[in-house]
Parts: structure tokens; sequence; C-alpha cells
């Protein structure tokens, strides 16, 4: 038993899911008692452990708790039909019957957790990640042949990490376990489990059906860790007498390996792992002597001796940097600390509080610096760094990110959208900031700076010169729109166009008579730049494809860039045209060695989320009266060699001059004296005449707007953000916030919980009575 837990617990899912998703690893805990609670009730025991279980895997995670409702139905009818199916004269009833008990009481436990379940339903049902995903490299009936052949590899070899999230790399003794299994008739119901479940591994199908039906994943190949573990503790006691069968087998199955490893394609970390398979079967070879029969201690201490040895050895091969070196993928706490604590973020908390304590700094500028804002940043590495530092910035990484946000910043093809679960920052594109209330931007390099942005403080940290700009066409959290353009002429617009859309009309779904329909030409300050496409050697540019002959080739742009304007570079229909499973870094430079690195997924990569447009802001042209236009420009380097396929590669330009006169328009009217609490914000404003405001905070279900104490309708403004329609005059604003379906979660839960000790006292009532009329 020990020895089997050892094996699950230190098994290939656990040694990389449970360091890099700690979280990951609760199904492994949760499924063995699951099982347990489910045959307890199986066998007509008390259900207290099942809907013990079933409750705590329903507030866990939805996702694991997804996978281990389907394993927990397989069980059920698996064990009906081996063991319980002979109590029923109708079988079919049976399973039925079987099917409703424990079903029963798991949808009791389920319904316990509601309190947290439903608002993740919610939450799930509306994450960007459904919007779209990868095509399937070969279908839904078969991998590619890397993938059967790493399959084998990586069975008991550690850190070859898979395609597919497939997480195996059990220890070798495991290996004569299953040969045991496949040789004696007495496993037979165990075997074929075993093998319908490894078979799963082996169609993309059951990945599909196993991840909701989103992309291709195995992330359930946890239940292959408990099946070897218990097949370990199971056939334990045959292996210090097996029979000439399973001897025979298990140098076939080394053989097998051995050619797995020397003639195809294998790591050194494989190999290896071949010599440690040798050394364990002769080693359980050599405790078949009669010599050993009366020596049971020697027997189970070599056992003992060999498990520990090798998941250890399994341990090192797979976190040291000798070998697998999965641990230099992570940041060390000095690291964490040094981008939290010297990070540019750091200078906002010093700038601040020395603007409120200048005397020169006027009255409007400190309650503004009392206010409501957000900061972005360039240079730093880690995301959610503000979540640390209790600031607002414009950066992202949640499992389920709001599809609105996702749709707004695809729409808009900021190339800082890395996935459609994150983003890091909306590209220092000045149009977007203001929008979104950005007041400070930090940065190690000040080439980056968006336009509008004035210095306010340097910092050097170590060797590195940290530098924080001040917006000075920041807007508040609310601000008051007089037009607006319907989300369906918006979505025919280019993503420059769109920026200009948002300066003038707020986006809506529907006509509102609080706003009149835009009649502004969109593509107003954006010119297409004439530019010179220049490849290296190593780069041949024709047909719309760029073919990549050499690690490193480059292609450069070169352009007339004019003051007062943002440069962006567009690539359009930009993607890798072989059909395979690939992603690739492309790294775009500006002669003021700014760097934007754009992630181009195919669309068999399984974060591929159908961004193939990319808009990325090279810089703004300072402004400088004694020359109108200059040279400039943009070089694209490509890491591998590739075949890449596009459609349009450009170079625009973006006059600044409408961005200046539209924000004074937007910040006449705006929300003021903002005080933010938990779960509440509230503020006043005055409208001249009656218009819409837009509130820079991402539209979610849970929110209600309250003005002059009265309950409005929350409209969707801008694609992802809050609006709120204002008749002309001074208004109090009041927006709560209630996580969606808490409260009716609350409530099912406690009527679920009251029904179920009123089972359980009628139950117990039950039985008395039975003892009693038997007495």
């Amino acid at each position: 038993m020990v020895l089997g837990a050892l094996i699950y617990v230190f098994s290939g899912y656990t040694l990389y899911e449970g360091i890099r998703h700690p979280f990951f690893i609760n199904s492994m805990i949760y499924l063995p008692l699951l099982l347990i609670g489910l045959e307890q009730v199986l066998r007509r025991k008390k259900p207290y452990l099942l809907v013990a279980m079933t409750f705590i895997s329903t507030i866990s995670n939805f996702y694991f708790f997804y996978i281990i409702t389907v394993i927990a139905v397989l069980y059920v009818v698996i064990q009906y039909l081996f063991n319980y199916h002979q109590y029923f004269r109708n079988k079919i009833w049976g399973l039925i019957a079987t099917g409703l008990r424990t079903g029963g009481y798991y949808l009791i436990g389920m319904l316990m957790g509601s309190f947290l379940f439903l608002p993740v339903v919610y939450a799930f049902s509306n994450n960007g990640r459904l919007e779209s995903g990868p095509e399937l490299l070969s279908g839904l009936l078969h991998y590619d042949k890397k993938y059967y052949l790493s399959i084998i590899q990586e069975f008991i070899a550690p850190g070859k990490i898979m395609e597919y999230c497939t997480q195996l790399s059990f220890i070798s003794i495991t290996v004569v376990g299953l040969v045991i299994l496949v040789c004696n008739k007495t496993y037979r119901k165990l075997c074929l489990v075993f093998f319908l479940a490894f078979g799963g591994l082996l169609i993309p199908a059951v990945g599909y059906f196993m991840n909701g039906f989103s992309y291709v994943t195995n992330r359930w190949s946890f239940l292959i860790s408990f099946l070897i573990s218990f097949i370990f503790t199971v056939t334990y006691e045959r292996m210090f007498e097996l029979k000439v069968l399973e001897k025979i087998l298990l140098v076939f199955v080394l053989l097998g390996y051995g050619v797995a490893t020397f003639f195809f394609p294998s790591k050194g970390i494989v190999k290896y792992e071949f010599f440690v398979l040798l050394l364990v079967i002769s080693l359980i070879c050599i405790l078949q002597i009669k010599w050993f029969v009366n020596k049971s201690w020697i027997r189970e201490g070599m056992i003992f001796a060999i498990v520990l040895v090798t998941i250890g050895f399994h341990g090192y091969e797979f976190y040291s940097s000798h070998y697998y070196g999965y641990v230099s993928s992570f940041l060390t706490k000095k690291e964490v600390d040094e981008y939290t604590k010297k990070g540019a973020l750091s200078l906002l908390s010093s700038t601040k509080k020395e603007e409120l304590e200048n005397p020169n700094t006027s009255k409007e500028d400190k309650l503004e610096n009392d206010s409501f804002y957000r900061i972005e940043t360039y240079g730093e590495m880690l995301q959610n760094e503000a979540l640390c530092l209790d600031y607002y910035d414009v950066s992202g990484y949640y499992s389920l990110m709001n599809q609105d946000v996702t749709s707004y910043f695809k729409e808009l093809e900021l190339f800082s959208q890395r996935d459609a679960y994150r983003f890091d920052n909306l590209d220092n594109r000045a149009i977007l900031d203001a929008l979104s209330s950005v007041k400070y931007f930090a940065t190690t390099n000040r080439g980056t700076v968006p336009y509008g942005f004035q210095l306010c403080q340097v910092k050097k940290v170590d060797t590195k010169n940290r530098y924080l700009y001040r917006n000075m066409y920041s807007l508040p959290l609310g601000y008051i729109y007089e037009n607006y353009i319907l989300e369906k002429d918006y979505k025919k617009l280019n993503a420059l166009e769109k920026q200009n859309a948002m300066l003038d009309a707020v986006v809506l779904d529907n006509e509102n008579d609080h706003v009149k329909k835009t009649k502004q030409d969109m593509s107003i300050g954006i010119e297409k730049v004439d530019t010179k496409i220049t490849p290296d050697q190593n780069v041949n540019l024709s047909n719309h494809e760029v073919k990549i002959h050499k690690a490193g080739a480059k292609i450069t742009l070169e352009y007339a860039s004019k003051p007062n304007s943002e440069t962006y570079i567009w690539l359009e229909r930009f993607n890798i045209k072989p059909k395979i499973d690939a992603i690739s870094t492309v790294r775009i430079v500006n002669d003021k060695k700014v760097i934007k690195t754009v992630k181009v997924r195919s669309k068999y990569y399984d974060s591929y989320f159908g961004k193939e447009n990319y808009l990325c802001n090279i810089g703004v042209q300072s402004n400088n009266i004694d020359r109108k236009e200059d040279k400039s420009t943009i070089t694209i380097k490509f890491p591998t060699k590739q075949t890449y396929t596009y459609q349009n590669l450009n170079v625009y330009r973006l006059d600044m001059s409408y961005f200046t006169s539209q924000i004074a328009q937007l910040k006449k009217s705006s929300l003021q004296n903002v005080e933010i609490q938990n779960n509440k914000i509230q503020g006043n404003v005055t409208l001249d005449k009656k218009g819409v405001m837009v509130l820079s905070i991402p539209y979610s279900k849970g929110w209600n707007a309250y003005v002059d104490h009265k309950k409005v309708k929350i409209l969707h403004g801008n694609v992802m953000y809050m609006a709120i329609p204002l008749e002309a005059g001074n208004h109090d604003i009041v927006l709560r916030y209630e996580t969606p379906y808490l409260k009716t979660g609350l409530i099912i839960s406690a009527i679920d919980l009251i029904t179920f000790i009123l089972i359980m006292k009628y139950q117990k009532m039950k039985r008395k009575l039975i003892h009693i009329t038997e007495d």
C-alpha cells in the first residue's frame, strides 16, 4: 500500500503539473476517496463519504469536477456490469436503479456546493476560450506517429513532456506489475479497465471529450497514474514468484523499449531510463532464486529500495539542470522580489507621495492623484504584478477571462494578447490608454513611451534605469459620449478605425435615444505609408509567403515617419503555412531598439484562438519643427526556419491631432469624487445635455447601477466596458457588485443540506422501525 501510494504521488503527472499548477493535483487526492464513497453506496452503506467528496470536488475546481464525474459514471457502470448486476432480475432496470441511487447522492453533494459551482459555471460559459479553438492536426481518430513513439518512450522516462498534456513517466518497476496483470486471468477486469483507459490516450476524441469539447488535451491522465499504482499494489506479492511466461514477456518489453530508444529519435534521458529498466528487471529476476524464498525481509527490502531509489532518480532527472532541468523554467523567490519590489511600478508610490506633498501641485491635480487610475508597463516580465503592489494595471492572466475582454483585444488586433486568457498591456497606444484610464506608464526603455506622456521620475535600480511617465490625456473612470455607433457597424471597421470610432462614439449593441448616431469618418488621421521592404539573403518573399531558410533571418522595412504620429506595422492574416502543430515568436524591432514580440500560432497549436491579425505600435515620432519628415526602419526577425503566409504587410501612420481634440471633448463631463470600496463604486457627474457614460470597468452581469438611488440598466459599451444612459443635470452614481448566481447558489446549497439531513434522519428512523418489527 505504501509503495503504491508513493508511485501515485510521484508519478510524472505530479512532477510536472503539481509544480506548474499545484491545484491540478487536487483531483488526484479526491479521486480515490470519491471511488471509495461510490463503492460504499453500491454496497448499500452510508453515503457520507460520497456526498462529502462530491461536495469538495464541486467547490474546488469545475474543470476537474467534470473529469472526475465522467470517471465516476464509468466506475459505476463497470462495477455494475462485473459485480452488481447479479442482484437484479431485470438487468436494464438494475442499471437504472443503481445509477439513480449513486447519482442521487452525487447530485446532493454537487448541489451542496452550488454557492461556488453556479458562479464558476457562469464564468466558464462566458470565458473567451470558448469563442474559437485549434483545428485537429490529424482528426479525432488518431494522433500523428510522433505522439505514439513518445508515449512509449515517456512511459517510464521523466522529462520528455509529451504533447496534449499527456503525463506518464512512471518508475520502471511498474512495468513488472503490468506484465503480471496481462498474464493472469485473476486480474481480467482490472486489465480491461486499464487498457480501456490507456486506449483513451491513443484517441484524440477522448481528450476532446474529457476537455469539455474545447480542444484535445489529456489532463485526465492522472487516472492512468491511479491505475498504475493500484496495479502495482495488487500484483506486488506475485513479483516474488514470476512465471516463465511473465519472464519472457518482460524480456520482450525490454527489447521493445530498447528498439524505441535506440532505433528512433530520443533524448539522452530516455536512454538512461532503458538501462534503469534493464537493472530493475534483472534485480526482479534475481529475487526469483530459491535462496530468497524464506528471506522475505530481503525481498521486500529490495523492492522498497528499488521504488525509493528510482523515484529519487526520476525527480533528479526531471528537475536537475544536468538532465531535463524543469526547475529552470521557473523564477526564484529572489527574482520575483526583484520584479515586484525593484520593478518600474515601484516608482509609483514615491511619485504619488511627492505630488501630494508638493506645495506647487494644484488642488485639481491632488484630487486627481487620489482618484482612480491605471498603469501600463513595458519591459516588466511578471504578469499580474499590480496585484502584488496593490495597483490597477492593464494586464491580465486568468483562465476564465471574460469573453468581452478577449473580443476587445482580438478585434483591435493587439499583439500583446498572448492567449485568449492573457494580455500584457495595451501596446502603448495613446487612444486605448486614455479610454482605459491609464495615467502612468512605467518602462525600462524611453523609446516605448506613448504619445502625450511626460517624464515624472527616473530611478536607477542595479544597472538599469526605470522611467515613470504621466499621461496628459488620461480619462477618469467614467466619461461621457454624445454619439454612438452600433457594434455591427463597428465590426466592419479595421483596427485603427475602431480606435478612432471609440474616440467619437460609444459602441452599443442597440440604438439609444440618449446619444445620436455618429457621422464621423473613422479613417480620419490614418495614412498608409509607402514602404520599402528588403528581405535578407535568408528570406524569400513572394506570392504572399515568407520562407525563412535560416534562424535569425530578417526583413527590413524603410518608411518616412512624421512628427505627432503613431507608427503601426500591420501583419494581416499572418500564420504558419505547413500543417503542423507549431508556435513561433517573431520579433519586431524599430530603430529606437523597441522590441515587440508577436506569438504566431498555427491553426493546429493547442492554444490557437483564431488570432491571425497583428497591429503593432512601433512608437511615436517626436515633434521636431526643424524636420517634418524622417526616414525610419522596422526590422522583423524570425527565430527558426519556417514558412509563413500573409495577406498584407503594411506600415500605417496615425496623426494624433484628432486624438487630442476628442479627449478634450470626452473630458468635458466625467465622473468626479470617485470612491472605491469593497464591491461598491460611487461618484457624481454633471451633464449639460443627455448622453451615455462609459465606465472603464469590464462588463459583468454582477454589476448593478443606481442613478440618483434608482436602479438603471447597464449596457455593453465599447465592446468590453459598461455604459449607463444619463439625462442632463447632476447625478449621483452608485455601482454595486455581487458575484453572479452567488445568492442563488447559497439558497440551493442551504435547501440541499437541509434535504440531505432530513433524508438521513428518515433512513435512520426507517432502520429503527425495521429492527423493532423484526424483534
